[in-house]
């Protein structure tokens, strides 16, 4: 079953790929398109972002080559108002709070 925002973000059982990740502030913005066709491209943007952790399993000599397959995207609606995301992209791992996204 998918996550709250794997149904915004993804939008259905298929494969997606991470394009991009820009960290700029306290704002990121996501770049994914389906696995099969990168042609199709949706970006979201979260706003108000606090990091938690990332965590690179990748050895670290590697440069991170984008695309990089998700492996899950999971959240929680929080009572404060913001949400708790857990990007999982290939052998990384993003934490976060922020805001809920918006298009970009």
């Amino acid at each position: 079953m998918l996550s709250e925002i794997e149904q915004i973000v993804l939008g259905g059982d298929v494969a997606h790929d991470l394009l991009s990740l820009e960290k700029n502030g306290k704002t990121w913005i996501i770049t994914i398109s389906p696995a099969y066709n990168h042609k199709e491209r949706k970006s979201f943007k979260f706003a108000n972002v606090q990091e938690r952790y990332e965590q690179d399993l990748t050895d670290g000599e590697d440069l991170l080559e984008y695309p990089l397959p998700i492996i899950g995207f999971d959240s929680k609606r929080l009572p404060r108002g913001n949400s708790s995301f857990c990007l999982n992209a290939a052998d990384i791992e993003w934490g976060f709070f922020s805001d809920w996204p918006e298009n970009a």
